[in-house]
């Protein structure tokens, strides 16, 4: 079986790896809620096997704020097919909402690693800065696939 990989830079893999340590001092926090303290895990792992991916993995770390002039929304993504640091800012008008999303990090299983801005360095820098800034509004954990199959042996019939 071949293993399945993100097109990662060793810079990169060492940023998200201190992201994983951030995260593994959020499971500490007392009043983390029961959903969040398992998906806050299971992300953790899935960063610490980078830069192999892990199937059936589906997984979001947001920091979100909102008032009464728009939304600012900062993630991680991380999902079987693509590895995603982003943020979208939304505006609300007299006449509707406009979004804007920037691409600070895309990496594509078995792809091409890419950003919106020309120096992976800088992306990464931009993009912690945002979550940084963030902090105050906690962050959310999910699992868009709800049940991850944490098996290695294709034969397992897990899930």
């Amino acid at each position: 079986m071949q293993e399945l990989t993100y097109p990662l830079q060793p810079i990169v893999v060492g940023f998200l790896r201190s992201l994983a340590d951030e995260f593994r001092q959020e499971l500490k926090k007392p009043d983390i809620a029961g959903s969040a303290l398992v998906n806050a895990a299971k992300l953790v792992a899935v960063l610490e096997r980078l830069p192999l991916a892990t199937p059936g993995a589906a997984l979001t770390a947001t920091r979100s704020m909102t008032s009464e002039y728009g939304a600012f929304t900062v993630e991680l993504r991380v999902d079987e097919e693509a590895l995603v640091l982003d943020s979208t800012e939304s505006f609300f008008g007299e006449y509707g909402t406009d979004h804007e999303t920037r691409v600070f990090l895309r990496a594509e299983v078995g792809g091409r690693c890419y950003n919106d801005l020309y120096n992976v360095r800088d992306a990464m820098a931009m993009w912690s800065e945002h979550w940084r800034m963030h902090a105050e509004c906690g962050t959310g954990f999910r699992d868009e696939a709800n049940e991850i199959n944490w098996s290695t042996d294709e034969n397992d019939d897990v899930g």
